[in-house]
């Protein structure tokens, strides 16, 4: 009788857990009295194990993988298969500790006692992330089932590495922009490719700051906003001449694993257009003027500085009906912005009734102006009893805060009343007195003057137009010529000293003066103060050293302070204060200098009569010589030395000598 080993049960028990591991597992039969046993059942000699291959992977998480693959999900496959025949249906799971790095699919494989020696795939993905650097993650895989129900084991652990594609990278929005001159603006923007390990800052830079600008001058990308838009401006910058400019804008970028030095792709052209086109600038398309001498008067200004000297001749078509003068006129560089005045006579034709219109055209030359073309002028002319107004002259020239200029007006013809004639002017940079003008039936053809005055203000030279409404007296609707008018710009640089002499005790004693600009700078004005020369300063000493005046305080006076420094000299001293402006326009002004006189407090009682000094007394004539003498009549005594043999009577000359005369009860006079 064959009998069951007691451990029979034990090892069948074991045989389904170790194959899970990678053991073999070998049963041997066992009987009673040393006999085999070969019924059913047996596992003698079998060995069971889950094959996983490979054992390690590697994934990329975006799409640089070289086969053909998904964007964001780099794959790779490997097999699983079971090393020897189940009992039943095997389930395998594999398992991945963190699906945010990789995915695995599918999700289970089925093993049955027919297809268990088959491999079955496994594909791994790699899962995106916006952060830079490698990534690991493990596979474990559960086996249930057919005699597999053991848990995971190290033999059964995949280990997964991603690696990373996101490599640091700025994306600039355009690599050309186009702006126009004088304020015109384009717009590009910028954003990181990948999140930063910490703060990213991106500098733009205009190669030529007189072309065009940039803001904001830096932008900060974050671990939180690395991935929005940020915008920067270009603005043009104008200019004076004609033809288009050009200026680059590189990237610096800096921070977060972004330093890196700027490349073609982090390079912006930017094209700045050019706004001033040559053009002549035609005051008036139409005049009118009487026959018989009377006048009217226009204006030419140039568009744009030209290249070179520019002349623009005035051509009329009909001599006979009008006169011009005042051509041709010649622009240059220097004045191309300064209006000038072209006079239109009309001629007596003798001839009463309507007359031929006249017709004023232009040649332009020269400069860059050439082939330019210009407006022309309708002249219409009057007879001798048309309601007209003369003006004369018709352009003028005042200085600002305060130049004066004048003008007259006076009517052509006869009124049939009162006539008001009313100048206004365009802006408040000039006045005008009177502001009305009244024409009778007995002073019509008297010329009244107009006086127009400049206001102060800090711009360069401007241009107002005065405009003439006239009313009554049948004149209502006729046109009354302007009067163009140049203010000048007065304001000089310069500074203004208080005074130029101070006076000062040494021994700390102090005086003030003040130092202001005489108009505003462009920005601010530095002015250095300094004791020359240099080893002055044991002469007198200046606070403060350094004077800041902007465009908001530079009319506002500033104190100086001048402090007398000691010594043991007895004698006056003298040193002076320059001072240096720099900056807002002020380099190079001329500043007047402070001369500054240290009066000496080391000297002696002085008094006008002489004395007779005692033979036994001894006195200091210098801080360091003592000197004993008899007296000797009418004896001068220098400050620095004197021998004395004999009784004499002296008078003390100089500075220089000290009290131990007053402690010997006696007096000197010093000369």
């Amino acid at each position: 009788m064959t009998t069951t080993c007691k451990w029979q049960n034990s090892m069948n028990k074991l045989s389904r857990i170790l194959p899970l591991i990678g053991l073999t597992v070998a049963l041997a039969a066992c009987s009673s009295g040393g006999g085999s046993s070969s019924g059913a059942g047996s596992t003698s000699g079998r060995s069971a194990t889950v094959t996983i291959s490979p054992t390690s992977l590697t994934v990329k998480d975006e799409d640089s993988v070289s086969r053909n693959i998904k964007e964001n999900g780099g794959k790779t496959d490997y097999t699983v298969k079971l090393s020897s025949q189940p009992s039943g249906n095997v389930t395998v799971t594999p398992q991945i500790n963190d699906t945010n790095i990789a995915k695995v699919k599918p999700a289970t494989l089925t093993f049955t006692p027919t297809n268990w020696s088959k491999p079955q795939a496994v594909t791994v993905t790699g899962v995106d992330d916006d952060t830079t650097g490698n990534r690991a993650v493990r596979i474990t895989h559960k086996a249930s089932g057919g005699g597999y129900d053991v848990k995971p084991s190290d033999s059964q652990v995949i280990k997964v590495t991603v690696r990373d594609d996101d490599t640091p990278g700025v994306t600039i929005s355009h690599t050309s922009l186009t702006v126009v001159e004088n304020g015109g603006i384009a717009r590009y923007t910028v954003v990181l490719r990948s999140k930063p390990s910490e703060n990213v800052t991106i500098t733009p830079r205009s190669e030529n700051a007189g072309i065009a600008t940039i803001e904001p001058a830096t932008l900060t990308f974050t671990p939180a906003n690395w991935d929005k838009l940020q915008v920067v401006t270009v603005t043009g910058v104008n200019d004076h001449s004609t033809g288009d400019r050009s200026v680059r804008i590189t990237h610096a970028v800096s921070g977060g694993g972004y330093d890196v030095k700027p490349s073609d792709s982090q390079v912006i052209k930017v094209t700045v257009r050019d706004d001033d086109t040559p053009g002549v600038t035609i005051s008036h398309t139409s005049l009118t003027v009487v026959e018989n001498g009377g006048i009217a008067r226009y204006t030419v200004v140039l568009g744009s500085q030209p290249s070179g000297s520019v002349t623009v001749t005035p051509q009329i078509n009909d001599t006979n009906i009008v006169t011009v003068s005042g051509g041709p006129l010649t622009f240059t560089p220097a004045n191309w912005a300064t209006q000038q005045a072209v006079t239109v006579t009309g001629v007596n034709d003798n001839i009463a009734g309507s007359h031929p219109d006249a017709r004023i055209t232009h040649t332009v030359s020269g400069g860059g102006y050439g082939g330019v073309a210009v407006a022309g002028i309708d002249v219409i002319v009057t007879g001798g009893d048309a309601a007209g107004v003369t003006i004369s002259p018709m352009s003028l020239t005042v200085g600002e805060n305060g130049g004066t200029a004048r003008y007259t007006v006076a009517l052509r013809s006869k009124p049939s009343e009162n006539v008001t004639i009313t100048p206004r002017s365009d802006t408040d940079i000039a006045t005008i007195k009177p502001t009305t003008l009244t024409f009778t039936t007995g002073n019509w053809a008297t010329p009244q003057t107009v006086t127009v005055t400049g206001v102060g203000d800090t711009a360069d030279d401007r241009t107002v137009r005065i405009t003439h409404k006239a009313s009554g007296g049948g004149y209502d609707s006729v046109r009354v010529d302007e009067v163009d008018v140049v203010v000048r710009d007065d304001d000089i640089a310069g500074v203004t000293i208080s005074t130029t002499s101070l006076t000062v005790d040494e021994n700390s004693g102090t005086a003030k003066y003040t130092v202001v600009l005489n108009s505003e700078p462009s920005g601010n004005v530095t002015i250095t103060l300094a004791i020359t020369p240099r080893s002055d300063t044991n002469i007198a000493m200046v606070k403060p050293t350094t004077l800041t005046f902007t465009r908001v305080n530079w009319n506002i006076a500033q104190s100086v302070t001048v402090t007398g420094v000691n010594d043991d000299v007895a004698n006056s001293r003298k040193t002076t204060i320059n001072h240096t402006p720099s900056g807002g326009g002020y380099n190079g002004v001329t500043v007047a200098a402070v001369n500054v006189t240290v009066t000496d407090d080391d000297g002696c009682v002085a008094r006008t009569d002489i004395i007779t000094i005692p033979t036994s007394v001894s006195c200091i004539l210098t801080r360091d010589i003592i000197l004993s003498y008899s007296l000797d009549p009418e004896v001068i005594v220098p400050n620095t030395r004197a021998e004395c043999t004999n009784e004499r009577k002296i008078r003390v000359g100089g500075l220089g000598f000290g009290n131990p005369f007053q402690r010997s009860g006696l007096t000197i006079r010093c000369d």
